[in-house]
């Protein structure tokens, strides 16, 4: 009797541009899905009280002011813990999977296991951020949470602050999104619908062909280009002492 042929994870994966196209499908899907599930509300989506005025730590609800210090604390958290796991043994896998990942493949290491992990990770602390979005607007929508523009607005960060990097996703936020609104507001007070989406186009032709790696690893480099030289005039006046 001949062995039954053995199916291994390899099979399943989806690499490459297929997996953004993958991700952007699904959730499109949960959009439409939730859109017409009438026990969330629909299209109408969900609302819930939110009172502000008075803070609840442990209900987060407050103010303006609170929801900013809640939300600078998770961003604190996020660059803090991507940081940590970059120097992990975790942090290395992934950028050998990133850059190469036969050869990971070929050197034992489990990409689909890591992959699901990775995957696991980032849909834990989207959905915190989530979270603390559906308190400060107090109202939950599939196309406010679910549709195309949260999701061109969460990786339009990365890519102009820099992949692969702890700090390049707040720099490129906090570069593209004010960047965003203002372009929106621009162009609803001069009659031209859209201003928002060409000010994003241009951001990101003009980081891909000027700097490719992103925003911040410029700013690395030029602050290693800074520094270099003045370190070396630093050990020549201690050498003249000596």
């Amino acid at each position: 009797q001949a062995a039954s042929p053995k199916i291994s994870h390899s099979s399943f994966e989806v690499r490459g541009i297929y997996f953004a196209l993958l991700t952007i499908a699904a959730a499109e899907f949960a959009r439409i899905m939730f859109g017409g599930w009438d026990y969330v509300g629909g299209m109408q989506g969900l609302f819930y009280q939110a009172p502000s005025g008075t803070m609840d730590l442990g209900m987060l609800r407050g103010d303006a002011r609170f929801y900013y210090f809640v939300a600078l604390a998770l961003a604190a958290i996020g660059v803090a813990g991507t940081e940590l796991i970059s120097r992990s043994y975790w942090g290395y896998v992934w950028r050998a999977m990133r850059d190469d990942e036969e050869a990971a493949r070929a050197l034992g290491v489990r990409t689909f296991r890591h992959k699901v992990l990775v995957v696991s990770i980032s849909a834990a602390t989207a959905a915190v951020g989530g979270g603390v979005l559906g308190l400060v607007q107090g109202a939950i929508f599939p196309d406010s949470i679910m549709g195309m523009a949260i999701s061109v607005d969460v990786l339009i960060g990365p890519v102009v602050g820099g992949l692969g990097t702890a700090f390049g996703p707040l720099v490129g936020s906090m570069a593209a999104i004010p960047l965003h609104h203002a372009m929106g507001a621009l162009g609803d007070s001069l009659g031209l619908p859209g201003l928002n989406s060409v000010a994003y186009g241009a951001v990101l032709i003009l980081v891909v062909w000027f700097l490719p790696d992103g925003i911040w690893p410029a700013i690395v480099r030029l602050y290693e280009a800074i520094q270099l030289p003045a370190r070396g005039r630093i050990s020549q006046l201690r050498k003249v002492e000596e």
